[in-house]
């Protein structure tokens, strides 16, 4: 029987994911509770927390805690659905473009998407689109919208759900990764990508509905899910709820993605030996079939997955579990600029070129910061 904390975790995701019947035995409510938190720090707890429940492993104690935690992520997911929802209703009453990623977009792959603990909404316009969409927005919160460092994506909040609006989908080091993936971006949407329809419920009447959502094509998106999580793991961490919608896209879309094409967009990045090698990962551990990968996996690959593996269990979620300064400030961003290092450091093998182009950024980045906290002091 199953001891390790770790390991009960990685049974009840399986038995999540595909529905197996993983041998794990009644948990005391010391073993539950660790079991619980160490879920929430992998951002995987609506999904471990109803398989107990649906298992009858837990006492009545435990339950009613575990009963509460899914409803929870529950009613959120239904609060970013309908937000998802107003988006699309505002775009295309504007007529402008976009295509919606990861989140629940993502989540409809799984059997009960629901459970999926759901975070921001991001979506994407091209860069043409962008400054039109920004100025849209601007005009119903009556706000400027001030973008991120890179000027790359806006933030707003609307009605307790976060959106990110993005002109660029992720923030590549080396300059020819960066306008590669772009060019690339670009011809998949105006190519008309995919669309995903999403469920959603008024929230006076409960009425239940359903929307067309676009997003980027199959191929795309097997491409897209793996940079956003390597551009994670090699800046601050990620959890095992990237590693569970990785699988579960790849498992419900094996047969249209483009096999080729995918690891031609790779070859090109140079990230081809750091997608088979935290491909792995969701082989070995979240139960994906090995003919299911879109690539050919190799004993070294497994090695270097595991490496992966244990920084997704030291790091959690985002890295935000393994930090020890919590509030802003110099030592916050002290430890943000020594994390990252230390991500480059440990996975540069996986991708030298992308990465030794990260080091001379992050120190630039650290002294942005440093001198603009001897300013405000």
């Amino acid at each position: 029987m199953l001891e390790q904390t770790t390991d009960i975790l990685f049974a009840l995701l399986r038995s999540a994911l595909w529905g197996r019947d993983e041998a794990v035995k009644p948990m005391t409510d010391d073993v539950a509770n660790n079991v619980l938190v160490e879920a929430a720090r992998q951002a995987v707890l609506g999904m471990a927390a109803q398989t107990v429940l649906d298992r009858g492993l837990l006492s009545q104690k435990m339950s009613v805690v575990a009963t509460q935690l899914v409803d929870k992520i529950r009613s959120r997911n239904e609060e970013v659905s309908l937000g998802i929802a107003h988006l699309s209703q505002f775009m295309k009453k504007r007529e402008l473009p976009f295509v919606v990623v990861k989140g629940q977009v993502v989540a409809q792959g799984y059997s009960s998407p629901l459970l999926r603990q759901s975070g921001d909404v991001d979506f994407y316009c091209t860069p043409a689109v962008f400054p039109l969409a920004v100025a849209a927005f601007e005009k119903i919160l009556q706000r400027p919208l001030v973008p991120d460092e890179s000027e790359k994506h806006v933030e707003f909040v609307i009605e307790g759900v976060i959106y990110e609006l993005h002109s660029s989908l992720s923030e590549f080091a080396y300059s020819g990764n960066q306008a590669y993936f772009n060019q690339i971006i670009e011809e998949d949407v105006a190519r008309g990508g995919e669309s995903v329809e999403l469920t959603y419920r008024l929230p006076k009447t409960g009425e239940e509905r359903t929307l067309i959502v676009p997003t980027l094509s199959v191929t795309m998106n097997a491409l897209y899910l793996f940079v956003h999580i390597f551009y994670h793991l090699v800046t601050s961490g990620v959890g095992l709820r990237q590693m569970a919608d990785w699988t579960m896209f790849l498992h419900r879309h094996q047969g249209a993605i483009d096999r080729q094409q995918l690891e031609t967009w790779l070859q090109g990045l140079g990230l081809r030996k750091a997608y088979t090698a935290m491909g792995s990962v969701l082989v070995d551990v979240m139960g994906l079939p090995e003919e299911e990968f879109p690539l050919s996996l190799t004993p070294q690959d497994h090695r270097r997955g595991q490496r992966v593996l244990r920084n997704i269990l030291r790091m959690g979620n985002f890295g935000k579990f393994a930090r020890r300064t919590k509030k802003t400030g110099l030592l916050h961003s002290l430890e943000t600029g020594w994390i990252s290092l230390r991500q480059c450091a440990l996975f540069f093998p996986l991708a030298p070129k992308e990465i030794s182009c990260r080091f001379p950024k992050l120190t630039l980045w650290f002294l942005r910061r440093r001198i603009g906290h001897t300013e405000k002091g």
